[in-house]
């Protein structure tokens, strides 16, 4: 066998793995990605860590049958099997390459507020509600938690559903867009975290999603909460979301963000899009009513209680335990969706730190 073929045969089993990996990575997301309750264990399980590992283990699977094929069958017959496996291995990488290029583009956007034409406020407006039957099931279709959403605002400050009716999952359909673009918006922007709010109007009972983007740093943004003009007596502020970019496994809420979100008593829900999905905290009727400085100087106990246990706060476990255990404090519910499956979030019990 000469160098030629020695070449072309590791080429063929390079793209054997790739294909393999692709193909068992791409089974694994449609697997996560189904949306029934019942099969959200599933999703759990088959987070982006897992996923990644498995594609690695089809990968090698698919080199070891490529291998097999080719020592166990003459060269005649395995020759267009190598010519396909290669082709379709350099579309894979020019399809890669390309789809990249889509989806991260090279131009700069100004780190300042905006709203665009094609960005606009989206409003969407909701239907007449019972609360006994919306409360009736723990997993809230994004029409349900839209609609609640829209009855607390409208109900006034400090109004937060039930703790004892909290949901066990919430669909969050109509934010899926809002997330996409932001996290483009903060890739083209040299990993600056973005925001943007979302407003319940009370007068025409919808909720209006904003178009008003702030790009901040690295480590932190400012969220616009000014309502559109003229609205400014019937829109309030219920939720805002914003991506912590470049950040691996930073799955929770910082200080300031838990400083901002309990002392503005308007707002009902603070989401963060990271690496590996989405995480949120909701306000329920245990939330009390508390000031900045009492806020921080709880977070600090909370701290010092947590670094007992973990001696990096930084790591990703640690995170989620301190985020548990100051959702705990105030009274409030978690939520996270894994990047398998955004549009679902489940609860995170906050009790068993």
């Amino acid at each position: 066998m000469n160098t030629i073929e020695l070449f072309v045969i590791g080429m063929g089993i390079f793209f054997a793995f790739m294909l393999g990996r692709w193909g068992t990575l791409k089974l694994l997301e449609a697997i996560a990605r189904e949306k029934n309750p019942k099969s959200l264990f599933i999703s759990r399980w088959l987070g982006r860590e897992n996923i990644r590992w498995l594609s690695i283990v089809g990968g090698i699977g698919a080199a070891l049958l490529f291998t097999v094929v080719f020592y166990k069958f003459p060269q005649g017959c395995f020759l267009p099997l190598l010519v396909l496996i290669l082709g379709a291995g350099f579309a894979y990488i020019i399809n890669t390459l390309s789809s990249r290029k889509r989806r991260y583009p090279a131009n700069k956007i100004s780190p300042t507020a905006r709203t665009s034409a094609h960005n606009q406020p989206i409003s969407e407006k909701s239907p007449e509600i019972n609360l006994d039957e919306l409360f009736k099931t723990l997993n809230w279709e994004w029409d349900s938690f839209r609609s609640i959403l829209i009855h607390f605002a409208r109900k006034g400050p400090g109004q937060y559903i039930p703790a004892e009716r909290r949901p066990n999952y919430v669909h969050l359909d109509g934010l899926q867009a809002t997330i996409a673009e932001l996290r483009e918006i903060s890739c083209a922007s040299e990993g600056r975290e973005t925001s943007r709010a979302v407003f319940v109007d009370t007068q025409r009972a919808s909720l209006v999603i904003s178009g008003k983007t702030h790009i901040g740093t690295a480590r932190q943004v400012k969220v616009d909460l000014q309502p559109e003009p003229g609205r400014e007596n019937v829109q309030i502020p219920v939720l805002t979301i914003h991506v912590h970019p470049n950040k691996e496994k930073t799955q929770g809420l910082s200080d300031l963000d838990y400083i901002s979100f309990l002392s503005d008593r308007r707002q009902l829900l603070m989401m963060i899009s990271y690496q590996d999905g989405v995480i949120f905290a909701m306000k329920t009727s245990a939330t009390g009513k508390y000031s900045a400085d009492s806020i921080q100087s709880r977070i600090n106990t909370i701290r010092n209680d947590i670094l007992r246990i973990w001696s990096d706060l930084y790591l990703p476990d640690s995170i989620l335990q301190f985020n548990k255990a100051v959702c705990l404090e105030f009274g409030l519910t978690l939520y996270r969706a894994p990047a398998s499956n955004e549009n679902i979030a489940h609860r995170i019990e906050v009790t068993n730190l």
